[in-house]
């Protein structure tokens, strides 16, 4: 509801509650110009479920350079990927407004649609929960810990990410975010070389614990020894490997 009354008009977007705009026009612009600058807070964070998959343990981790005076609140947001069957209005159909990456072959409304990074809830509210009020000791490490719950309109668990969001209650902006999948709590790594075939004759994605996208290769040589990594095939299984 506080996003929705912020919004000007439709298609529109915001980069980290501070600027707007279209979201094919400007967007952009728009990061090109917030990543100029630096965060005022350094920002990560570990997602795993649960020994029954039933919920997901976060822990944060934030501190700045300096010592601050800040007012944060934190905020959990859960996307889901993959996502079909919603139906979408088409104002390109049948070429009516010119073409537009196929979707002028497509109806109006169609359903011909598959959805990525589908908000399923935010958890903490648009506000977010307190996190911290007072002086952040410069380079002191300071930790939130949550569990949640995924909602029972989730499809697929395997699709899911967790966005953490640093908020500064002073202003409502964001000032740090982190995106990372949800890792599973009993999975031991495995070594590259015994990778099962479904993962090294296909091409996999390969992430860091933090969820960052490292390699689609899983023997690259940009894997650094003695580090976990998680890969996951094109059929969404994932593994831990370990590279030696």
């Amino acid at each position: 509801h506080e996003f929705v009354e912020s919004v000007t008009g439709a298609p529109y977007c915001k980069l980290d509650r501070r600027m707007g705009g279209d979201p094919y026009i400007d967007i952009h612009r728009l990061f090109a110009t917030e990543t100029a600058g630096d965060a005022p807070v350094a920002y990560t964070m570990t997602a795993t479920w649960n020994a029954d998959s039933t919920a997901i343990d976060i822990h944060s981790e934030y501190f700045s350079a300096n010592d601050m005076e800040v007012d944060y609140h934190i905020a959990y947001v859960l996307t889901e990927d993959s996502i079909t069957g919603y139906r979408q209005a088409n104002y390109f159909s049948n070429n009516a407004h010119g073409e537009f990456y196929g979707w002028e072959a497509k109806d109006n409304p169609t359903d011909d649609v598959h959805f990525n990074d589908l908000a399923r809830g935010i958890f903490g509210g648009f506000s977010g929960m307190e996190c911290y009020t007072g002086t952040l000791v410069g380079c002191e490490v300071y930790t939130h810990d949550y569990q949640l719950m995924p909602p029972p309109t989730v499809v697929d668990k395997r699709q899911l990410h967790v966005i953490g969001l640093i908020i500064d209650n002073r202003t409502g902006y964001i000032a740090n975010g982190f995106r990372t999948v949800p890792l599973e709590e009993q999975q031991e790594p495995t070594d590259i070389e015994d990778l099962p075939s479904s993962f090294t004759h296909q091409p996999s994605s390969i992430y860091d614990l933090q969820g960052r996208l490292i390699s689609n290769n899983p023997s690259s040589s940009t894997l650094h020894p003695s580090s976990i990594y998680i890969v996951k095939s094109p059929n969404n299984k994932t593994k831990k490997i370990l590279r030696k």
